[in-house]
């Protein structure tokens, strides 16, 4: 008697603990949405791998965040080798509050969530072309580099509109603004 309830509990702490978050559930909705809608070469990451930091940051952030949020994610490149270092940004509309969430090369498993910091500008640069509606001119940016070892990929995800941005090819020179063909 004594086994069966100690299997019960460890069954419902393996179900508590491995479920998703509603607010980690629309994200990935969001993300099948997307790519059934999309060609095939077109993907919103919302995690690094096999490691589904997406899952654990919206598990922390939970009981943090109202309904109405924006996120954005990046996997850092370090081409050409390949990494589950990742930066995210989750800004709450209603309660006005940005975190920034991050994993660091040397231990991916550690996220650190902060409200505040000094990097980030990439994606502070999109949330603010977000917010104002300016999207498109983040999505139509040329191509400036043919590699893969150049830039990254972001993923712009808001639940309340349900809709996912894939944005390639965005880069910022020393200045903090957006690298342009003649720059370089």
């Amino acid at each position: 008697m004594k086994a069966l309830k100690l299997m019960t509990c460890l069954f419902f702490l393996i179900l508590c603990t491995s479920c998703s978050t509603a607010k980690y559930k629309v994200l990935e909705d969001i993300q099948k949405e997307y790519s059934s809608n999309n060609s095939e070469s077109a993907y919103l990451r919302i995690s690094n791998g096999k490691i589904n930091s997406t899952k654990k940051v919206f598990r922390k952030l939970d009981d943090s965040l109202s309904n109405d949020y924006v996120y954005i994610f990046s996997l850092v490149n370090h081409m050409p080798m390949v990494s589950n270092h990742f930066q995210a940004l989750v800004y709450d509309r209603k309660l006005e509050k940005t975190f920034y969430v991050s994993n660091s090369l040397e231990n991916v498993n550690l996220i650190t969530i902060t409200e505040r910091t000094e990097s980030f500008q990439e994606e502070k640069l999109i949330l603010k072309y977000y917010l104002n509606n300016r999207i498109e001119d983040l999505l139509s940016l040329p191509i400036l580099f043919s590699s893969t070892e150049m830039g990254t990929n972001y993923s712009v995800l808001d639940p309340t509109t349900k809709k996912g941005f894939e944005i390639d090819n965005l880069c910022l020179n020393i200045n903090g603004q957006i690298l342009k063909l003649d720059e370089l």
